[in-house]
């Protein structure tokens, strides 16, 4: 329940996401549009600590309802990442004006990496 000590209304209380929904639904995300914003969210997400059964049980669900095949997914995924890879310019190009200057990724380390992750972990 959330409750402000600024201003005199009534708490509040709204259902989130957990952790591992989120990051299974960025994935999906990233899967079908594969853009400099979903590869900058599921980069940083998979850094962070979560449950890995959890994550897969709501991965699961997602790729089912979008009927999306299991065993092919991070396969295609990957190959989804290394074409953005060849073409990171474009990522870079259109994504940087929304980023200040000293805060903008190297998109190419970040792609690197979330490849080895998607190996790391397929």
């Amino acid at each position: 329940m959330l409750v402000s000590s600024f201003m005199s209304v009534n708490p509040v209380m709204f259902l989130t996401y957990s952790f591992e929904d989120l990051l299974s639904r960025k994935f999906i995300v990233l899967y079908s549009r594969t853009e400099g914003k979903d590869i900058y969210d599921v980069y940083h997400c998979t850094m962070l600590e979560y449950n890995p059964e959890k994550f897969k049980k709501s991965l699961d669900l997602m790729l089912k309802f979008y009927k999306i095949e299991k065993e092919t997914f991070f396969i295609n995924l990957v190959e989804k990442l290394k074409k953005a890879n060849e073409n990171y310019r474009y990522i870079q190009n259109s994504t940087y004006h929304y980023v200040p200057t000293r805060m903008r990724p190297e998109w190419r380390i970040i792609i690197k990496e979330l490849l080895a992750y998607m190996k790391k972990h397929t």
